[in-house]
């Protein structure tokens, strides 16, 4: 049985900010919502911060409407559990992300 639903993200890489096309698995109890995100147009992006940091954002072509700070690397606060909490707060119906 599946347990999990890919998310489409743009990764700027280090040090230029090329972007490559990556996926992440999040909990399939998210997919609804990540399906709908994705159709509001919007997209999910990672970037490596120096200091062994992750952010991922929610954005649409203007701004960034959500960002979650994560570690680098596994625990309590990993990028799949950052994403996770990012999708889980994000609000959809006024468009303007978080709380």
């Amino acid at each position: 049985m599946k347990t999990t639903v890919e998310v489409p993200l743009t990764q700027y890489l280090r040090p230029d900010g090329r972007r490559r096309a990556i996926t992440a698995d999040v909990d399939i109890k998210l997919g609804p919502k990540v399906r709908a995100i994705l159709d509001k147009g919007y997209r999910f992006t990672a970037e490596e911060l120096s200091g062994l940091g992750v952010s991922l954002c929610i954005e649409n072509d203007e701004e960034d409407l959500a960002v979650e700070v994560a570690e680098n690397g596994p625990g309590s606060n990993s990028p799949r559990v950052a994403l996770e909490r990012l999708i889980s707060k994000f609000k959809l119906e006024d468009n303007n992300g978080q709380d």
